[in-house]
């Protein structure tokens, strides 16, 4: 199976539940019936900041579950649909004047998604945020984006929002991204805080890639290691207190 190919989880800021938790994934896998193998894989991460982020992480994520190429064309126009839907999904919710005021404003979200071709082994991505791929052959960093650089976080990024009034200049920082794939790569996909960490340790030639693989597992004992070895590293302050979405994907 595809998906079997996927290792994601989704863990919530400490002290939050899981319904709280403002990151969401999506995992969709295609078989086309000229036989070309299709995986899409999207995280987002909405702004705490901003009213109903979580909602409007969502709507981004599953929406990617169809996209086509070009990538940067279908998110465009996507995004009109998209809106509406996030408006229809607040339009019976009674607000407090002042949180009804601050839900005007929109919500705002980072996004990542890559579609992989499994037949031609390649892959196309966008991002917009400081949600990060990494590409990882025999040991090494290839490819990341769109952040470059672990200095770069924490710099306000610019987000999607669910108003257009706000997204006004939005194509010009859309950032696409095309790779080759060959047996035994492995790709991440994770949202800012565990991105940092890893970055920064990737400057360190510390080979972050190879913790987060010896944390992997679908069983609950599992995931519970790989939230007590979060847990650690926000108590130690190297992981910043955020929600964490991470995808592996090993070819």
């Amino acid at each position: 199976m595809l998906k079997d190919k996927v290792f994601n989880i989704l863990i919530p800021k400490q002290g939050n539940s899981e319904q709280e938790c403002e990151d969401c994934i999506s995992i969709k896998a295609t078989k086309e019936q000229n036989k070309k193998l299709r995986l899409r894989v999207a995280i987002a991460d909405g702004a705490t900041e901003s009213s109903f982020a979580k909602e409007w992480s969502n709507l981004l994520t599953k929406s990617f579950d169809k996209f086509k190429l070009p990538l940067k064309e279908t998110l465009l126009n996507k995004l009109t649909d998209l809106r509406k839907k996030q408006e229809v999904l607040l339009k019976d919710i009674e607000l407090p004047w002042y949180a009804q005021e601050k839900a005007e404003n929109g919500a705002f979200s980072a996004f990542l998604g890559i579609r992989i071709d499994l037949v031609n082994h390649n892959y196309e991505a966008i991002a917009i945020g400081d949600c990060c791929l990494f590409h990882i052959r025999n040991e090494v960093v290839i490819k990341q984006f769109p952040v470059m650089n672990s200095s770069e976080f924490g710099n306000n990024p610019y987000l999607i929002s669910s108003k257009p009034n706000k997204n006004t200049d939005l194509v010009n920082y859309l950032i696409e991204e095309k790779g080759d794939l060959s047996k035994g790569d492995i790709l991440f996909l994770m949202s800012d805080a565990l991105a940092h960490w890893f970055m920064k340790n990737n400057e360190l030639n510390e080979h972050p890639w190879n913790i987060l693989l010896g944390l992997k597992g679908k069983t609950k004992e599992e995931k519970l290691k790989f939230n007590s070895w979060l847990t650690e590293r926000r108590i130690s302050k190297e992981i910043k207190n955020d929600d964490v979405v991470l995808a592996i994907i090993e070819l």
